[in-house]
Formats: structure tokens, sequence, C-alpha cells
């Protein structure tokens, strides 16, 4: 049902600076991505070739029949290098925190 709300269309986008659009499936289609940027899209991108490496590696395993052991697979510890916790405060040393205070909690 189309209600008059605005719709993402890729060329308006393209006059924007939306360079990781991710579109909402449900109407009205938005790009769900609007503070990404070129520095933080290359952020994901490390972060999304490192899992790919991390799988596909445990993957050819596999294929090879370097079948892991049996308890493993089912703790779940093949996958533990995977959900390492982040590295962000030694990758990234230099941040800024943002705390926003009001008179009154309303504010």
């Amino acid at each position: 049902a189309e209600l008059g709300l605005p719709v993402w269309n890729s060329h308006q986008a393209a006059t924007m600076r939306q360079v990781a659009p991710m579109i909402t499936p449900a109407y009205p289609a938005m790009n769900s991505t609007l503070s990404v940027s070129r520095q933080t899209l290359q952020i994901l991108h490390e972060e999304f070739c490192r899992g790919h490496n991390i799988v596909d590696k445990l993957y050819k395993d596999f294929q090879r029949g370097d079948v892991l052991d049996e308890e493993e697979v089912e703790s779940g510890e093949i996958w533990k290098e995977l959900f390492e916790p982040s590295d962000f405060f030694i990758g990234y040393p230099h941040y800024l925190s943002v705390c926003v205070v009001g008179p009154t909690q309303q504010d």
C-alpha cells in the first residue's frame, strides 16, 4: 500500500554520500546505513574478509577430510577464532567519546 512516504532510489543516492547502501526490505525502502563513511566501510570490509578467511579455512579442512575433533564441533570450539573479542582499542587507539547531558531528564 502506497502511503506517500519517501522511498530510497539509486539515482537520488548517487548524488549523496551513501557509500554502503543497505536497503530495508519493507515499505518504505530506506538506506539503513546512512552513517557509514568510507573509513567505516573499509573497517567493515576488513572484518568481513577476516571472517571469510576463517570460515574458508574450516571449509577447506573439512573438504580435505581433516575432520576436526567431534568434541570441538559439538562444543562450538571450532568457531572460537571467529568470535574472539575485538582488538578495537588496540587497532584504533584514538577515538572520540561524546556524552550529551541535559539539565533535566526530559531534555
